[in-house]
Parts: C-alpha cells; sequence; structure tokens
C-alpha cells in the first residue's frame, strides 16, 4: 500500500467529538451534501456497537464511489462479495484511529489523532 496524499490539521475539539462526527451522518445532509447524494445519510449499519472498534456500514448509490467525482477510480477489490460492491465500512478504533474501507482498492483512509494539550 502507498500513501497517495498525507494532509495534516488541527481541530479545536476533544476527541470524543471527533469519533462522534464520524460515527453518524444525521449532519451529511447539511454540511456534506455531495457526499449525501452518494451515500444516504439513514443508511448506516453498525456491525460493532461495543469494546475496542466501533462502527459498521452505510450504503453507495449504485456505481457510485465516494470520490470527488462521485464515480469510482479503480475496480472493485478482487473476491469482494457483491453485497459489499455497494458499502463503505467505517470504523473507529480506539483509542485515536479511524479507518474507511471503500470496494475499491483506491480509496482507504486511516486518520490518526493526537493530542495537542
Amino acid at each position: 500500500m502507498r500513501t497517495f496524499r498525507r494532509i495534516e490539521y488541527e481541530v479545536q475539539a476533544n476527541w470524543k467529538l471527533i469519533v462522534l462526527n464520524y460515527s453518524e451522518c444525521q449532519h451529511c445532509p447539511v454540511i456534506h451534501p455531495e457526499l449525501a447524494r452518494l451515500s444516504p445519510y439513514r443508511s448506516g449499519q453498525n456491525d460493532l456497537a461495543e469494546g475496542p472498534i466501533l462502527g459498521g456500514f452505510m450504503t453507495i448509490t449504485q456505481g457510485g464511489s465516494l470520490t470527488a467525482s462521485g464515480k469510482a477510480c479503480g475496480a472493485m477489490i478482487v473476491g469482494l462479495p457483491p453485497e459489499d460492491h455497494s458499502r463503505v465500512y467505517y470504523y473507529a478504533i480506539f483509542p485515536n484511529m479511524l479507518l474507511s474501507l471503500h470496494p475499491t482498492p483506491t480509496t482507504y483512509f486511516f486518520i490518526f489523532f493526537l493530542p495537542f494539550s
């Protein structure tokens, strides 16, 4: 795996608010309307709800991808079950990692946050 881009920024918030913002999408229609068009904000399903790893999947609009263009930028991962072709998985891995798994090999996101005070 290769790093395509690294972005660093400071968020003046408690880490719990960062995890909450990542873990729900009720705010998406207003704050992230492009995302809400590609992934219905009420489609979330949790498969891990207790312990150090929390999260689950949301659906992606048929034929869509969570890229700037809304189009996939690579082929589906070989061997991926058909139901996962239209899902993106979001996991909060405590204490400081957020992981997004998309059905194409070109879109994985690892988000680490560190305290600054």
